[in-house]
This record gives structure tokens, C-alpha cells and sequence, in this order.
């Protein structure tokens, strides 16, 4: 079923070693890099694509935009050729309809003048990434499940899953046990 697991009749819960957002986590960190380029894998181009879409939707809906669109800069020191990362990834997103710029070292110091545009080829700007402000988007992501009832139990690492029928049913987490209705 493609309900939320609240409109079928479950509880639901986040068990953990430590809090949420986790201090040592990479996710609680300041910022995180939004993009497209994964040279020629079309499946992870894809994935991005979703994922960017879910930002763009909420930067809408939340009370302020935690994704930050100022595209991505991508430099060679040598010409792009075709099997580069560099190359196929550009060659990906021009053939998805993306706007990217193709750069020059002229290009590159023109526009982009902190960096040393004698070391660099070749290169493409992706207007169409950005980043995110992790650390945030972790604490509001909390913040709304608690308010959909999900509970937390920050100190309860899960030691099993409970499994009945090739389905999971339940989890045991260090000397306590919950089946699916709990």
C-alpha cells in the first residue's frame, strides 16, 4: 500500500544510539553538495533528479528554503574526453536538457577570478546544483515527524529484526522486544 504507514494503524518510531540530529553524524554537518554529476550512470542522475525536486518542493512548503541553487563548477586540467567523469557527466546533463556552460580558461577567470585559471583546461558550470543546509534539514525532518506522532527513543540501538514469513514484524532492541503493533 502506498499509504503512510499512520493511516494503515501503525505506530511509528526512530531507535538510536544517541540523539537526533547526531552530533557525529555527517548529515548534522553545515552544508551538503546537490548535484547531478555522476559521469555516465543514468541511475544516480536519476535519483539526483528526484531528489531535486524534493528540495525545490521543500523550500516551497517549509518556512524557509534550506536548499541553496547556486549550481556547481567543474574544472579539468586537461581537455575533457570522452570516459572522463567530467565529460560524460556534462554529456548527461546536456542530453537531459540541463543549461550547463561549457568553460574556458578564460571562461573561468572572467567569471570565477579567485580561482587560478592557468591550471585549468577545460570545465562546465551546472546552474542546477547547489547544497543544503544539512544540519538544519536534519533537526526540522525531527521536528515534523515528532509532530506526526513519531516517537523517539534516542537511546535504544536496535539489536535484531523479528521476522515472520520472510516479513519483518517486529525489532528487539536491547532487552526489550516490540512486535508490530507496538
Amino acid at each position: 500500500s502506498r499509504l503512510p504507514l499512520k493511516a494503515r494503524g501503525y505506530r511509528r518510531a526512530v531507535l538510536g544510539t544517541g540523539p537526533l540530529p547526531r552530533p557525529q553524524a555527517a548529515s548534522s554537518d553545515s552544508s551538503k553538495v546537490i548535484r547531478f554529476e555522476y559521469g555516465a550512470d543514468e541511475f544516480y542522475m536519476g535519483l539526483a533528479e528526484q531528489a531535486r525536486d524534493g528540495w525545490l518542493r521543500w523550500n516551497e512548503e517549509w518556512p524557509e528554503p534550506l536548499y541553496h541553487e547556486v549550481g556547481l563548477t567543474m574544472l579539468t586540467r586537461q581537455p575533457m574526453a570522452p570516459g572522463d567523469f567530467a565529460y560524460e557527466s556534462y554529456r548527461r546533463l546536456q542530453a537531459s536538457g540541463y543549461a550547463v556552460e561549457r568553460l574556458t580558461p578564460s571562461d573561468v577567470a572572467r567569471r570565477f577570478p579567485a580561482w587560478n585559471a592557468a591550471r585549468y583546461e577545460d570545465g562546465y558550470f551546472n546552474p542546477c546544483s547547489g547544497y543544503a543546509e544539512s544540519g538544519r534539514v536534519v533537526a526540522h525532518l525531527v521536528a515534523l515527524a515528532a509532530a506526526s506522532g513519531v516517537t523517539f527513543h534516542a537511546a535504544q540501538p536496535v539489536a535484531a529484526l523479528i521476522e515472520r514469513a520472510g516479513r519483518v514484524t517486529g525489532i528487539f532492541y536491547y532487552g526489550n522486544l516490540t512486535d508490530g503493533s507496538d
